[in-house]
């Protein structure tokens, strides 16, 4: 990393890339594949934010029939089938389904409509994928054959299932990391923990973008011809903008498994508005998703104004949420001791202020003369995204924008249960400079409950050795983890 940081402030780059979520790492990615010289930075870890805290759904768009939005149905079919390509260690084919019921739009007839036409939109979603990743065609189940998935729901609510299949993103850290670790294996010049704190225009056109190396304090600036603005719910604070509105979004983590290895959308009685929606029901669906050893549920939006990195939902957020999963799923019988952890994010608001969900459309602006400003709130749309902002700054720089076809990524060894072997791997080939960075994010230990004391102790020695740490800094690093832990304990 220190040697990154020397090539940070002493090269002119084409492009540099301010925040490595899941839409900075691919727009970094798509650069360095156009041969553009490329940096990345971020203020804290890669994809540490709200990317590593969706519902880790890669999904198709179906929900977007409601809309006849087949545009955006057929962005996300192709971004799906593209994440199903290149990270298949991290992305599998998930089967998901909701009851069906009654003769309106949640009817058997007209599920089946429905996905008979997903599937037709949706004609070349397996092409070029192994057969071990290839996602069968929807199909409707009648009451029987329903009746296995729906063992905690009485036989009146439903008389009948809809399935579908799309990606379930099993390790979301691990994905966003394979767009930064190939961008860098490429010449992309990639450091986390690197804040930009302002930007200036020199002459010529060159970006200056003041930052602030987050260990040692040290501040320096880097030059470039282009900026891409990928900084999330931060992307207007480094730039000194006005702030924006902003909705928190979290999902909590339970020991349990409701559905076994179905996932399962239910419509909760709270009232929701989708303005955009031709055809409309005006409640929302509860999604229940079957994750490692448990289930996420959610998710859950909330109004929220202050430093993003603060968010955290409140108790009694927490406990109506709980009486909202039992009041769907009375047999669930979901106490708050049965909650691991909470995957929590904040993402831009909708400015039409119609529902707390955040506006489901990503943009991309153009500031300062090249300086382009991504907002985006979906991590399915985050290569898409990327992947144009990226061909923006290369055509803005009179470049060619016609990308080679993609490359699978290189799959990480399997280091088992060898969790020093881990500990090093991370720390000398994929930037890992906390034990936060180590437990959520090259490991995914810490990202469905807490590790045990034992643990955490026993991989603050083993990176500590390969980082050189004194005691204070290795019990200073054990706090630092235990903070942020106690932040998304439920």
């Amino acid at each position: 990393m220190r040697a990154a940081l020397k090539t940070l402030s002493s090269e002119t780059y084409d492009l540099l890339v301010v925040g490595a979520g899941i839409h900075g790492a691919c727009a970094a990615w798509t650069a360095a594949r156009l041969g553009l010289k490329t940096a990345l930075i971020d203020a804290e870890d890669f994809g540490g934010a709200t990317s590593a805290n969706s519902l880790k759904v890669i999904h198709g768009g179906l929900r977007y029939l409601q809309h006849a939005n087949f545009s955006r149905m057929r962005e996300s079919i192709c971004a799906r089938r593209r994440f199903l390509a290149l990270a298949p260690h991290c992305v599998r084919p998930q089967a998901f389904a909701v009851p069906t019921r009654g003769s309106g739009i949640r009817s058997r007839a007209a599920m089946r409509l429905a996905l008979a036409l997903n599937d037709a939109i949706s004609f070349d979603r397996n092409r070029g994928l192994s057969p071990s990743h290839a996602l069968p065609r929807g199909r409707v189940l009648d009451r029987a054959e329903a009746r296995a998935i729906w063992p905690l729901l009485p036989e009146t609510a439903y008389d009948g299932a809809a399935v579908w299949y799309d990606g379930l993103a099993h390790d979301t850290e691990r994905l966003t990391l394979s767009f930064v670790f190939d961008a860098a294996a490429r010449g992309a010049t990639a450091a986390n923990y690197v804040r930009a704190t302002g930007r200036q225009e020199a002459n010529g056109g060159v970006h200056i973008v003041s930052v602030r190396e987050e260990l040692d304090q040290h501040a320096f600036a880097i030059r470039a011809r282009i900026v891409i603005n990928a900084a999330g719910p931060w992307w207007r604070q480094w730039l000194a903008l006005p702030a924006q509105p902003l909705v928190g979004a979290w999902n909590i983590i339970a020991r349990k498994r409701f559905f076994g290895d179905v996932a399962v959308g239910l419509e909760s009685a709270r009232i929701h508005r989708d303005a955009d929606a031709i055809v409309r029901r005006d409640t929302r669906n509860l999604f229940f998703v079957p994750w490692r050893d448990g289930t996420m549920m959610g998710t859950v939006y909330e109004p929220f104004t202050g430093d993003p990195s603060t968010y955290r939902p409140s108790a009694e957020s927490i406990a109506a949420f709980i009486d909202e999963i039992n009041a769907v799923l009375p047999g669930a019988n979901l106490t708050p001791k049965d909650l691991t952890l909470l995957h929590i994010g904040v993402q831009p608001a909708n400015p039409r202020g119609v529902s707390p969900e955040p506006d489901k459309h990503s943009e991309i602006t153009e500031g300062p003369r090249g300086l382009f400003s991504i907002k985006g709130v979906k991590y399915t749309t985050g290569l898409t995204v990327g992947e144009r902002a990226a061909r923006l700054a290369a055509r803005a720089l009179g470049r060619s924008d016609q990308l080679p076809p993609d490359e699978p990524f290189r799959t990480p060894p399997d280091d088992g249960r060898d969790l020093r072997a881990l500990a090093a791997r991370a720390v000398r080939n994929e930037y890992a400079v906390h034990l936060t960075d180590l437990v959520l994010r090259r490991s995914g230990i810490g990202t469905f409950a807490p590790p045990d004391r034992e643990t955490r102790e026993a991989l603050a020695r083993w990176m500590g050795a390969e980082l050189g740490w004194s005691d204070a800094l290795r019990e200073a690093e054990l706090a630092r983890l235990d903070a942020h832990m106690r932040r998304v304990a439920p």
